[in-house]
């Protein structure tokens, strides 16, 4: 398993091993994450599948787990102005 897979399905997920350091967050995870011992907000971070894929735009709610000496480097253009989302 990945471990995306590994964290995002687990019911302990804070015991993962290694412990990812890129999350995002997923409301809809509230309600349908796995794990029954966390408050519902911690239920909503979820590993994504790819550390290289694209942020979507439009849901700027990503954390990274990281020591403050090491770099952090986002590549793409950025979006300006006006986003539609579909909800």
């Amino acid at each position: 398993m990945s471990q995306a897979t590994d964290y995002n399905m687990s019911a302990t997920p804070g015991t993962t091993t290694p412990f990812p350091t890129v999350f995002g967050y997923n409301q809809t995870r509230l309600v349908t994450a796995a794990n029954s011992n966390y408050a519902a907000f911690d239920k909503g971070f979820v590993v994504p599948a790819s550390l290289g894929a694209a942020l979507a735009p439009g849901q700027g709610c990503y954390a990274v787990n990281i020591a403050a000496s090491q770099l952090v480097d986002f590549v793409g253009t950025p979006n300006t102005g006006d986003l539609t989302h579909p909800t």
